[in-house]
């Protein structure tokens, strides 16, 4: 049997291709007892809220929503025009123009409880100046993690280097570092 050391693979053990290891991961949960792709806690969207929401990126209309927050938990309705779905982790992030709030926001989509397809903005919607921006982000493990600590979480996090780099979209970033768990300091 063979176990991954992390060094090269023994010379009678035939690693799959790159195209059979992604058949492989892509159908895990249905053949194999050993591998499963069913740990994220990311909410599969519905397909239909999706497609209108996609349709709503591409064709510049507006959507009706009924949106759940928590200073409404049963939901408002408010006019958006989206203009970008960003899938971050647990979160897919819808960011829109708000009629409400005269402004660009954020929108979850899992707490989209209902929303049909509008026309198009009556004039034409100021640029998301934030969302055209992006954040460079430098990783390291924590300073005060002892060294065999701070080797894990790269070999774990970073591939074995000592730092990593994301450049993200700024409105993402809180997501992004919910989602990791990252520390700030």
């Amino acid at each position: 049997r063979y176990v991954y050391t992390g060094r090269e693979a023994p010379k009678d053990v035939a690693l799959p291709s790159i195209e059979e290891y992604l058949a492989i991961v892509d159908r895990a949960d249905a053949v194999s007892p050993w591998l499963s792709t069913q740990i994220s806690f990311a909410p599969r969207p519905d397909p239909r809220m999706f497609a209108l929401i996609q349709s709503a990126c591409s064709e510049s209309k507006g959507l009706k929503v009924n949106y759940a927050s928590l200073s409404s938990p049963d939901g408002a309705e408010r006019t958006i025009f989206p203009h970008a779905i960003a899938n971050v982790g647990s979160r897919w992030v819808i960011r829109a123009w708000c009629n409400k709030r005269n402004q660009h926001v954020d929108f979850l989509l899992d707490r989209m409880l209902s929303l049909s397809a509008v026309a198009g903005p009556e004039k034409a919607l100021p640029k998301d100046n934030l969302w055209a921006q992006t954040v460079d982000l430098r990783l390291a493990a924590h300073h005060a993690h002892p060294e065999n600590f701070s080797k894990l979480v790269q070999r774990h996090f970073f591939g074995g280097l000592k730092t990593a780099r994301r450049t993200l979209r700024k409105p993402l970033v809180p997501y992004y570092l919910q989602e990791m768990r990252i520390a700030v300091d």
